[in-house]
C-alpha cells in the first residue's frame, strides 16, 4: 500500500538524516529524490507531496506524522490512493515490479472479451526486452501468436474470456461495456496477486474510464483498490504490454474457433466489412445463429438486419 503526506522544504533535511542513505536523483523532473532501505521507499515530488511504499512504510507514515504534523488516518481507515499517479515516473514505474491488466476485443462486432493480466518482476524486464515485448498494436498477429506461447510460461499470468453468448446475456442485464471490463479486470487482478510470491509494487491498469467510474462499476462486490490508472499504459511498463500480448493471442485463438463454427472467416473490427459477413451469416445460419459469435448491442445488428 503506498501512503502518500504534504512535506515542506525544510522536512527534506529529516528525511535524509533519518534515513541516511544517498539519495537518488531520478530523471524525471517532477521528483526531486528517492531514499530507499530495504525496507522502504521515500519518493518527494516537487508538487511537495511524499509517497512512502514498502515493508514499513505505515511505520513511518505514522512516524512523520508526529514528527512533521500532518492528519494521520489508521491503517484500516486508509484508502490505496492514486492521487499521485501523474508524479510517479514512466522511469520509476518501468523498472518496477508490476502487475498489469489489459484486454482485447472490445471493438469487435464478432468474438469474445478477453482480459489479461500479468506479473512482471524487474528481475525479467531484460528477457522480456530480448523478446521485444511492446505493445501489442505495434506487433504483428503473427509475432504474437509465435511468443505469446514462451511468455505465458515465463510470467505468472490470468486469462479471462468472456465469450459471446455470456457478453450479451451481461448487456441484456443492463451491464455497458466499460462495466463488464471492469468486472473482468478486478477479477482477473484478483487472481493474479494470489499467483505472486514477490513484492508487488503497482497495480497498473490500462485506462478506459475513470478511476471515479471504474469503481462505482464495482461497488456492490469485493474490489482491489490500489490500482495505477494510466493511459497507453502498455508502453509505460511491460507488464501491461505482456498482458496485452496474450489478451491478443487468446482473442485470435478464439476467433479460430468461432471460424469453425461459422463456416467462413469472420473479421475483426466492426466496419463495412463486418455487416457483409453479418448478413452472410444470417442467410446460411439463420439470426439466431448470430448471437453464439457476435455482440449484439453493437450497431453492425441494425445493419445488417436492415439489410
Amino acid at each position: 500500500m503506498n501512503y502518500v503526506f504534504t512535506f515542506k522544504k525544510g522536512d527534506i533535511d529529516l528525511f535524509l538524516e533519518h534515513y541516511g542513505v544517498q539519495p537518488e536523483i531520478p530523471v524525471d523532473s517532477r521528483i526531486l529524490m528517492i531514499l530507499k532501505n530495504e525496507d522502504v521507499t521515500l519518493t518527494l515530488y516537487n508538487t511537495m507531496k511524499a509517497m512512502l511504499q514498502g515493508k514499513n512504510a505505515y511505520e513511518d507514515y505514522l512516524m512523520w506524522s508526529e514528527i512533521i504534523g500532518f492528519e494521520c488516518k489508521t491503517e484500516s481507515e486508509s484508502k490505496p490512493t492514486n492521487i499521485i499517479q501523474n508524479d510517479i515516473s514512466n522511469t520509476t514505474l518501468y523498472f518496477s515490479s508490476s502487475i498489469g491488466s489489459d484486454e482485447v476485443g472490445t471493438g469487435d462486432f464478432f468474438g469474445p472479451v478477453v482480459v489479461a493480466t500479468t506479473f512482471v518482476p524487474k528481475s525479467m524486464i531484460p528477457a522480456l526486452e530480448q523478446m521485444k515485448i511492446r505493445d501489442s498494436k505495434l506487433m504483428t498477429d503473427e509475432y504474437m501468436v509465435s511468443i505469446a506461447p514462451k511468455l505465458k510460461s515465463m510470467i505468472p499470468n490470468v486469462v479471462l474470456v468472456t465469450d459471446n453468448p455470456k457478453f450479451n446475456d451481461l448487456t441484456r442485464q443492463g451491464f455497458n461495456m466499460n462495466k463488464i471490463k471492469a468486472y473482468l479486470h478486478n477479477h482477473a487482478i484478483k487472481k493474479c496477486i494470489k499467483l505472486v510470491k514477490d513484492p508487488i509494487e503497482y497495480v497498473i491498469l490500462d485506462q478506459f474510464c475513470s478511476p471515479k467510474l471504474y469503481f462505482e462499476y464495482l461497488n456492490a462486490i469485493d474490489t482491489y483498490q490500489n490500482i495505477t490508472f494510466m493511459e497507453k499504459a502498455e508502453s509505460i511498463h511491460l507488464s501491461v504490454a505482456a498482458a496485452s500480448i496474450i489478451a491478443r493471442y487468446t482473442f485470435i485463438t478464439c476467433m479460430e474457433e468461432l471460424n469453425k463454427m461459422a463456416g467462413l472467416v469472420l473479421p475483426y473490427g466492426a466496419g463495412p466489412g463486418v455487416d457483409v459477413i453479418g448478413k452472410v451469416i444470417v442467410i446460411k445460419k439463420g439470426i439466431d445463429f448470430l448471437p453464439k459469435v457476435a455482440k449484439m448491442n453493437f450497431k453492425n445488428l441494425d445493419r445488417i438486419v436492415n439489410k
